[in-house]
């Protein structure tokens, strides 16, 4: 087994761990994070690491490569919740709020 397929496996298992998490805990995972309204999103970014898992699984380049985008999309979605009209920003990350 190679280095690359190794690290696709070992991504796809915290793929699986991390979706598995925010389905079956969106509730306390969006009130430790400020955004209890938010568990529906929560599940379906869940879902959406399950079905990377599934891809890299099968189909490790492709599965790699959605994950990218992923990780992208989820920059985007903190993105949102810095905007400074967001009550519960300061529990987003105070490292990066001023």
């Amino acid at each position: 087994m190679t280095n690359t397929s190794r690290f696709a496996r070992a991504l796809g298992y915290y793929s699986v761990a991390l979706g598995t998490t925010q389905l079956l805990a969106s509730g306390p995972l969006a009130e430790a994070l400020g955004v209890p309204d938010r568990t529906s999103r929560i599940r379906l970014f869940g879902a959406r690491e399950l079905a990377h898992a599934a891809l890299v699984f099968t189909q490790p380049t492709v599965g790699m490569w959605s994950r990218v985008l992923g990780d992208v999309m989820d920059f985007a979605a903190l993105g949102a919740t810095l905007k400074p009209e967001n009550p519960a920003r300061a529990r987003v990350g105070r490292r990066w709020v001023s």
